[in-house]
């Protein structure tokens, strides 16, 4: 037979709306709670700032480190300038370039060049020849080609062959089958002309 028992298991608690009230802090009519919330949010902006304006500020350094150091990469080293070439001499692809402006026949120009440790210009190629066009600045200047050998047939005073040449439009003549020796012109084309020109005041020498 079962036996009404006095149960243990707790009812459902209930709470009325006055007793939670309360119990809960009243936050939205305390001042003072208002307050310090207001304050406190402050203070953790105010902290922040300092923080955010300081990482930007180590990105834009470092950033600007890295610029600099790419650039210091990248930059073009100067060449060593071998003993005994000029100072004023200009490098290019692995020379350097320098004009004489003395008025002398080819011949005392080549030893001229060779006296300085270099060699009257050879031009083997366009490259050679688009740069040394720069050093002429209007004068005729001797260059290291002649035919005096053989007529007709132009070496470099390095003994190879001409190959590339840019001649002056009806260029080489030999007018009065003197014409053996090569300049550079006012245009900076290839001319022929006797060995004494007068209109040549200076010549070009190289080094390597």
């Amino acid at each position: 037979r079962k036996e009404n028992l006095p149960s243990n298991r707790a009812g459902p608690i209930r709470t009325s709306p006055e007793s939670v009230n309360r119990n809960t802090p009243d936050f939205a009519n305390n001042p003072n709670y208002a307050q310090e919330s207001e304050t406190a949010a402050a203070e953790k902006s105010v902290d922040a700032r300092p923080l955010a304006s300081f990482g930007r500020g180590m990105k834009t350094l470092l950033f600007t480190l890295l610029v600099a150091v790419s650039a210091l990469a990248q930059a073009p080293v100067a060449p060593k300038r071998p003993l005994g070439v000029p100072a004023d001499a200009k490098p290019f692809n692995g020379r350097w370039y320098k004009v004489v402006l003395e008025k002398k026949s080819w011949h005392a120009a080549r030893d001229k060049c060779k006296d300085m440790g270099g060699r009257l210009v050879c031009v083997p190629d366009a490259v050679t020849w688009e740069f040394v066009k720069t050093l002429n600045k209007g004068p005729q200047l001797w260059i290291g080609a002649t035919d005096e050998k053989t007529t007709g047939v132009w070496e470099w005073v390095n003994g190879d062959r001409l190959k590339f040449s840019a001649w002056s439009a009806g260029q080489p003549d030999n007018a009065g089958k003197v014409q053996h020796y090569m300049i550079l012109n006012q245009f900076g084309m290839f001319d022929d002309v006797g060995k004494n020109s007068p209109n040549t005041v200076g010549f070009i020498c190289e080094w390597k």
